[in-house]
């Protein structure tokens, strides 16, 4: 059996390290926001190179906190994509704002920035952009709309820790960047966690005052604020993992570049497109596929796991139903919906499973 993701094989690398950083936790007794996220925070500041790091409980809460503290509210319209994990777009109902979904680029599944000027309007007050699946987005172009059009720009990089677009880390671009450590990132914890970086000094205060329900340094609930904090165990494997983090990472694209080089002369599959100036870190690795569910379960059968990233688009999820998006405004992602698989792709997955997995492939087009 090849799973999706395994974890267990970086915990039999990394264990000793691990346990002995959780046990210096349990006897230390600073269970929240104590010594362990600090070192964390530092860490993530140093390794991409940016002022200020805030740790959170989960990605989502990072997303909602770096809205809330950028002065999204009612009324307010903020541009995002169709095409992504829900939370994007949960977090811009949290305050109360209205989601403008602009189609993708079916190369990149990225959004398409030849489409954003035309939703823009008096109410656009954000553009909430997502690196999906560790594939950085065309900033030179988001940031000349942004500049143009005064509009904040928050990042979603929650599958794309590590990601670069001309030599400089995604999350550092706008006036926020946000990032899960659930398990399976590139980055993972073995629990729930997230982060908030910028260097905008008055949005890092907002950031420490959301995260801790409003409480300044004074010891005064300054704001509404929420309960949303990196717990010390899992910064602390955190710190450990962060060590390794660049060899995973080339690990994950050496592997992500053998499978699409077995399967470029497959004609049913198209591979993803990455951008001359990007790099890419292969968070989940999806093509479009042909005949994509009798393929999944083909794999399946054949002990080969594999996921759909993402069935539905946002509008079309039925708790998002209420917002009544015209299905014009994202074509692109609800077509391509219906073609993505994602292929098991981690640091410790062996050539050999890959070479097994595309083989699987191969017979199943073969027929």
């Amino acid at each position: 059996m090849i799973p999706f993701v395994d974890i267990s094989k970086e915990f039999e690398l990394l264990k000793n390290e691990i346990t002995s950083k959780i046990n210096k936790v349990l006897f230390s007794s600073q269970f929240i926001l104590g010594e362990e996220v600090a070192t964390f925070e530092g860490n993530i500041a140093e390794f991409l190179n940016v002022n200020h790091t805030v740790g959170v409980g989960n990605g989502t809460d990072a997303l909602h906190i770096a809205l809330r503290a950028a002065g999204i509210k009612q009324g307010d319209k903020v541009i995002t994509t169709p095409f992504s994990f829900i939370a994007t777009t949960e977090a811009i109902l949290y305050t109360g704002a209205t989601p403008v979904f602009v189609d993708i680029t079916p190369e990149t599944y990225n959004i398409d920035t030849e489409k954003i000027e035309a939703t823009i309007d008096e109410q656009t007050k954000a553009i909430l952009i997502v690196h999906l699946f560790g594939n950085p987005c065309n900033m030179n172009e988001i940031l000349e709309i942004c500049k143009k059009h005064n509009l904040i720009l928050i990042e979603d990089c929650a599958q794309s820790f590590g990601t670069k677009y001309k030599d400089k880390f995604v999350g550092t671009f706008g006036e926020a960047g946000c990032f899960s450590f659930y398990p399976s990132k590139n980055l993972g914890a073995y629990g729930d966690g997230g982060m908030v970086i910028t260097n905008n000094a008055k949005m890092y205060k907002n950031f420490l005052l959301y995260r801790n329900h409003g409480l300044d340094p004074n010891g005064e609930h300054t704001l509404i604020g929420f309960n949303s904090r990196l717990d010390s165990i899992q910064a602390a494997i955190l710190n450990v993992k962060i060590e390794y983090i660049s060899q995973f990472l080339e690990k994950r694209r050496k592997l992500a570049y053998l499978y699409m080089n077995y399967l470029s002369d497959v004609e049913e599959i198209i591979i993803p497109k990455e951008e001359e100036n990007s790099y890419h870190t292969y968070n989940v690795l999806t093509f479009r596929v042909k005949k994509r569910d009798e393929l999944q379960d083909f794999l399946t059968k054949n002990g080969i796991s594999s996921g759909i990233y993402y069935k539905l688009p946002i509008p079309d999820q039925p708790a998002m139903k209420f917002l009544n998006v015209n299905k014009d405004q994202y074509f692109i992602a609800s077509n391509i919906a219906n073609q993505v698989l994602s292929l098991p792709l981690y640091p410790n997955l062996t050539e050999d499973s890959v070479k097994n997995i595309v083989n699987k492939i191969k017979e199943f087009y073969a027929k």
